[in-house]
C-alpha cells in the first residue's frame, strides 16, 4: 500500500509538480468565438418615398461665462 502523507506523482520519473490540466484551455481562443456579422449599411432611401428628417447637430457646449471687463 502507499505511504501515507504523500501525494502520487503524475510524472514519469517521480517528478515532482502536479498533474497537467487534461482537456480544456484556460481562455477560448479566436476560432471559438462566435463570428461577428458585418454592419451592413442602411439601404438608400426609395426615390419617391418619404424622406426621415436628417438628424440635428449637437448644440455646442455652454462655454464658461467670460466675465466682462470693467471700463477704467
Amino acid at each position: 500500500p502507499r505511504r501515507p502523507g504523500r501525494a502520487r506523482s503524475h510524472h514519469p520519473g517521480g517528478r515532482p509538480g502536479r498533474a497537467r490540466r487534461r482537456r480544456g484551455s484556460p481562455r477560448p481562443g479566436p476560432a471559438s468565438r462566435p463570428p461577428q456579422r458585418p454592419r451592413r449599411p442602411p439601404p438608400p432611401p426609395r426615390p419617391g418615398s418619404p424622406q426621415p428628417p436628417p438628424p440635428l447637430p449637437r448644440p455646442p457646449p455652454p462655454s464658461l461665462p467670460r466675465p466682462e471687463p470693467r471700463p477704467p
